[in-house]
């Protein structure tokens, strides 16, 4: 398939978190692989797709943060938080991983 202006995903790279990637840490993989970042974001990306599709994650709150998935009672904070977050923000002031990091307890670097 030939990429298309609409087949383009930009990634903004950032700190290393549970959440988040940098791109010092995604060059080390490519480099670890002997492959490209690009390489590195399509494989994350299909391992993701394949946990979802083969029922590992059959909802959000399965995928683990740290040791363990959050509880039904954490999940339930973490979607409040982000939607009062989004519907408070202007412009590009809302940052939706920190508000998930906060909302787990996790502290973002």
């Amino acid at each position: 398939m030939q990429a298309t202006k609409s087949d383009v995903l930009y990634v903004k790279f950032k700190q290393d978190s549970v959440f988040t990637v940098s791109r010092e840490r995604v060059e080390a993989m490519a480099q670890y692989f002997q492959q490209d970042a690009t390489f590195v974001t399509h494989f994350a990306l299909a391992r993701l797709a394949a946990d979802i599709q083969n029922g590992k994650y059959q909802q959000p709150s399965d995928i683990p943060v740290g040791d363990r998935a959050p509880s039904s009672s954490e999940w339930d904070k973490l979607t409040a938080r982000s939607v009062a977050a989004a519907n408070t923000a202007k412009g590009r002031s809302f940052n939706p991983t920190d508000s998930i990091e906060r909302a787990w307890g996790l502290s973002a670097p």
